[in-house]
């Protein structure tokens, strides 16, 4: 965890109502990536005067590069701000050995279903389009 902003945008994922926390999280990635566009129904990105499809691996990458949540940490007797970058962990699933109700899925942070949802559906809308 970097205690250094290093050119990224802050977001606040809040955990309340997902919806919304993934709309506010596609806006900041498309106004800290502003390099990106929509061509044909695939986001690109505009280099060197070439525009690249972003596969999935690269668009993990940019947002690393690009967004970052803060939180307050305690050390050495004192408060600090950390920055730290999303790690999307794996959706909990329900566990069959477990009868009765399961418990609440950890909505902290966003989860690889976000992840994979933001690059599917809800950055290209948000994004201009590249036209030949």
């Amino acid at each position: 965890m970097a205690d250094e902003l290093n050119g990224r945008r802050v977001h606040h994922w809040r955990g309340q109502d997902r919806q919304a926390d993934i709309a506010a999280l596609a806006d900041a990635i498309a106004a800290a990536a502003n390099n990106l566009f929509n061509r044909d129904g695939a986001l690109v990105q505009l280099e060197e005067g070439e525009l690249n499809q972003v596969n999935f691996a690269e668009f993990c990458s940019l947002i690393d590069r690009r967004i970052c949540g803060v939180r307050a940490v305690h050390r050495d007797g004192a408060w600090w701000k950390e920055y730290f970058s999303y790690r999307f962990p794996p959706a909990a699933r329900p566990d069959p050995r477990l009868s009765g109700p399961q418990p609440a899925p950890d909505r902290s942070e966003p989860d690889a279903k976000v992840l994979d949802q933001l690059y599917r559906v809800e950055l290209l809308p948000r994004v201009p389009k590249a036209e030949a």
